[in-house]
């Protein structure tokens, strides 16, 4: 049941991000909190998650990793992940350094793109 209201959450509209964003221009920022959810091909999975046990602290590098999880009920082959950011700019900034980062880009992130299916953000503070 939790896993499927998380699954939920993951479809939230760019709408409701560029809310957000209003809300984390006043004088007291909070960190926000993206959420991603990916969907791999069954035939992919494992390969994934070898890659990301092998690569992710490559990205840790550049913010913090709240959690990771994968599913075993509900969205077969799903894994999710949290990130926590100081504001908007702070991710904006982790997802520039990320793609000029060739270590990553090509050890990684060229590498698991074709075994996703779906992949759904979502932002909250």
């Amino acid at each position: 049941m939790a896993l499927q209201r998380i699954s939920r959450i993951c479809r939230v509209s760019s709408k409701n991000v560029s809310v957000i964003s209003r809300n984390l221009t006043t004088s007291e920022q909070k960190p926000i909190y993206e959420l991603r959810c990916y969907n791999v091909y069954p035939k992919d999975f494992k390969r994934f998650l070898d890659l990301t046990t092998e690569w992710i602290a490559v990205r840790t590098k550049y913010s913090k990793m709240m959690g990771y999880w994968t599913s075993e009920i509900g969205g077969l082959n799903d894994v999710l992940h949290i990130w926590e950011y100081d504001s908007l700019s702070h991710r904006a900034s982790v997802r520039k350094a990320l793609s000029g980062d060739e270590e990553w880009a090509k050890n990684y992130f060229s590498l698991i793109l074709p075994m996703l299916i779906r992949q759904d953000n979502s932002l909250t503070c």
